[in-house]
């Protein structure tokens, strides 16, 4: 149906169609682990969107060109196509969905700090529910990571209060929450809770299909020869290695974070 899709976007010669029919195509061959199909129609998307001058095509090949990336482990890259991203859609909510998947890949690549100022700047302006809640969670976790006991557990406590446990809070949501929990209690060496919530976020996963979930609450389950977190010393490892551009990234989501903290945000 994508064929048909893109036969028809071609005869129409209209650039937008198509590019957003090349998108979801790839994203098909994506979800399918055909990750070099998937790179190569964002490619095709990323220049028609350069020779047609169109910002949405390009924002969004590099939104998803970051989770191709991100899927293949090529993490530096995935963050330089989400920084992209974040400042090439023209609507504030592209920005901020591309801005909190970016947040997760930084996450990944333990950029810590860079992560806590891209959370910090969605659960400030979005006002989507799900992502404001996932923004703050995710916070609570980087807290965590980071030896902050106190700052973690005032970010739980109002992750608690949104209700993400409430009749109707998404798979999604759920999920998260828990695993988040389970990992975040470990890195305070408060392993007997936290082992608590890996177990509740294995039998969820299991429980809603969530395969992702399952492999990474398995693996937080067993044994570690070190249980230590990264703390601010990797980040800062992770910041000497880091090529200019992804200071770049850095330094732009720090200047984000300080302007809305300026503005009076509680970040």
């Amino acid at each position: 149906w994508y064929g048909v899709a893109e036969r028809v976007a071609r005869e129409s010669r209209s650039s937008s169609k198509l590019a957003v029919v090349l998108d979801g195509l790839a994203n098909a061959y994506r979800d399918l682990g055909n990750l070099p199909k998937a790179r190569e129609l964002l490619g095709q998307v990323l220049t028609l969107g350069v020779q047609e001058e169109n910002r949405y095509a390009q924002a969004i090949a590099h939104h998803d060109l970051m989770t191709v990336e991100k899927e293949a482990n090529n993490l530096r890259d995935a963050i330089l196509h989400g920084w992209k991203a974040v400042h090439g859609y023209d609507s504030r909510d592209g920005q901020l969905f591309a801005l909190f998947d970016l947040a997760g890949v930084l996450r990944e690549n333990n950029d810590l700090a860079a992560a806590w100022d891209a959370y910090s700047v969605v659960s400030a302006q979005v006002e989507t529910f799900e992502y404001k809640l996932l923004s703050l969670d995710a916070m609570g976790l980087i807290a965590a990571l980071r030896g902050q006991e106190a700052r973690h557990d005032t970010l739980r406590a109002q992750v608690d209060r949104m209700g993400w446990n409430e009749e109707g809070a998404s798979a999604v949501v759920q999920g998260q929450v828990l695993l988040y929990r389970g990992i975040s209690c470990n890195a305070l060496g408060r392993t007997s809770e936290g082992g608590k919530w890996l177990t509740r976020a294995l039998a969820f996963a299991e429980g809603h299909n969530l395969n992702k979930l399952i492999f990474v609450a398995e693996a937080a389950l067993r044994p570690r020869d070190s249980a230590e977190a990264p703390g601010e010393g990797a980040e800062l490892a992770s910041d000497q290695a880091a090529g200019a551009e992804l200071l770049e990234v850095h330094q732009g989501l720090l200047e984000m974070r300080e302007a809305l903290a300026g503005a009076g945000a509680a970040l």
